[in-house]
């Protein structure tokens, strides 16, 4: 995606390589985990997304990414989630996934660090680096 959208000099360049850093951050123990299940109304696959309290809420970022794979299904490689409809209701629950350690403090939800002891706040060995939010439009 990103090498397309520079071979265009696309407008939206910054934002899909500032979500390529999102995912970068947040690593393989970022994403959620997700069940599968037949949509009744539908007969289609969907996938219940599980919530994950201690991450900031990314659901906007994440359907951004999700809309273009089912836009430009030839551009995506076969490898990982498949572009399958999410549903992010967290109707299936939380997540059983920790929190990693070591992200920066801009990628854990506000709330759910203000409710941790300081014990468990410095177990995180959360990073001194900073990451720059982008709203993406």
């Amino acid at each position: 995606m990103i090498d397309l959208k520079t071979e265009d000099d696309a407008q939206d360049l910054g934002a899909w390589k500032w979500l390529l850093d999102l995912l970068d951050q947040l690593g393989e123990n970022g994403m959620s985990s997700e069940e599968s299940d037949i949509d009744a109304r539908t007969g289609m696959e969907v996938y219940y997304v599980k919530e994950m309290t201690w991450r900031r809420d990314v659901q906007h970022e994440m359907r951004v990414i999700d809309n273009e794979r089912h836009k430009e299904k030839q551009l995506f490689t076969h490898k990982g989630a498949k572009p399958v409809s999410r549903i992010r209701n967290g109707a299936k629950g939380g997540t059983r996934r920790p929190a990693p350690k070591g992200l920066a403090k801009m990628l854990y939800s506000k709330d759910w660090l203000e409710e941790l002891g300081a014990a468990d706040r410095r177990s995180l060995e959360i990073s001194d680096e900073k990451f720059k939010w982008m709203v993406i439009h």
